[in-house]
């Protein structure tokens, strides 16, 4: 017995199955609180809350039941009865997650729907190996058993970890990404549970008897398809497609060789080429005759300029109007003189003459007055 708890001490804490039913637990309480906490910050009542944990909890709710009642006397005792109660559940997951994956087709809900199935085909080819229904089912000659328990589990851990990457990549706030942490992490410790089982039933030698292999569906698809296609003489409708098609290529090829033929005639009946070269040579000659023109008309302009006079008559007309506008500002010049010397005279005037005084001027009244 020493030696047997030494060796339960020594394990590591992933190969542990109570530690790893603990986490489980733990990451269900986790995840519950965390989501129905970010329904009551985002201002949900309590009937939101509720249902959103009856129906987006629910299921790690059930999980959490399962395992709370493993550590119990009865649960163990119907512990058979509790895994397939495990794998009922798992189904009604795979249904969902398939509609999920119907209704809003991506990435993520693909790989939610993997998950989903593998854990299914990993928990019906574990849990019911040591009972009856395993016989009664023939799960024997399930091509599943190929696949060992460890390949079960990489691959789950594997589709986790990319869901896991898909999810962060696309939520934009901190409860989601949280949310996304959590489920992988409870995702991958339930896979583990199953997987240390599944190596439980191998030391304990219950060997699955494997009787089936993907072999011999291989087989039976190939028997069914080479079946269908002698029932339906597919080999010769494909040779008769082959043949039509291959004549309509070569249909193609001769019209296509004649056309090209046709308009080579057409063209050089057409004589295309030289009238082409004929168009250049009479465009060219143009050209050459408009720069002739052009040149001459300048030369004769040159000339007109020349005789006439023209720089002369120019520069004379400068003249005139420089001569203009000397006259003309000499005039201003002597108008503003002559106004000067007006006001001056005006000034001088004005300042000679003496102002009235007011006292004479009542005098003179005061006297008329009097007589």
């Amino acid at each position: 017995m020493s030696e047997i708890n030494k060796k339960k001490n020594e394990l590591d804490w992933y190969d542990n199955p109570t530690i790893i039913t603990n986490l489980i637990l733990l990451m269900t309480a986790i995840i519950v609180i965390l989501s129905q906490s970010f329904a009551v910050n985002n201002g949900l009542g309590a009937l939101e809350i509720l249902s959103g944990i009856l129906n987006h909890n629910i299921g790690y709710l059930l999980v959490a039941i399962y395992f709370v009642s493993l550590k119990t006397k009865t649960g163990k005792r119907y512990f058979d009865f509790l895994n397939i109660f495990l794998i009922i559940l798992y189904g009604l997951t795979s249904i969902t997650s398939l509609l999920t994956l119907l209704q809003s087709f991506g990435l993520g809900s693909l790989l939610g729907f993997g998950i989903d199935i593998i854990i299914l085909v990993y928990m019906i080819h574990t849990f019911l190996r040591s009972t009856r229904i395993w016989k009664s089912l023939s799960l024997s000659k399930s091509p599943f058993n190929e696949i060992s328990n460890s390949s079960y589990f990489y691959s789950i851990l594997v589709l986790s970890i990319t869901l896991l990457a898909v999810n962060l990549i696309s939520t934009t706030s901190f409860d989601g990404t949280l949310l996304a942490l959590m489920d992988a992490l409870y995702t991958i410790l339930f896979a583990r549970y199953i997987f240390l089982y599944g190596e439980f039933l191998n030391s304990k030698k219950i060997s699955i008897n494997n009787e089936g292999n993907f072999d011999q569906y291989k087989e039976k698809v190939k028997e069914e398809v080479t079946g269908f296609i002698e029932d339906n003489k597919l080999d010769e409708k494909i040779e008769n497609m082959k043949d039509k098609v291959s004549d309509f290529v070569d249909d193609v090829k001769e019209k296509a060789t004649d056309i090209k033929e046709d308009i080579e005639e057409k063209i050089e009946d057409a004589k295309i080429d030289e009238k082409i070269d004929a168009a250049k040579k009479k465009v060219s000659e143009v050209v050459e005759d408009v720069k002739e023109k052009a040149s001459d008309i300048k030369e004769d302009i040159e000339e007109k300029i020349e005789e006439a006079n023209i720089d002369e008559k120019i520069d004379a007309a400068k003249k005139k109007v420089s001569e203009v506008v000397e006259d003309v500002k000499d005039k201003v010049t002597d108008k503003k003189k002559e106004k000067k010397v007006k006001e001056k005279t005006e000034k001088k005037f004005f300042s000679r003459k003496k102002p009235v005084s007011k006292t004479k001027v009542e005098k003179t009244n005061t006297k008329k007055g009097s007589k």
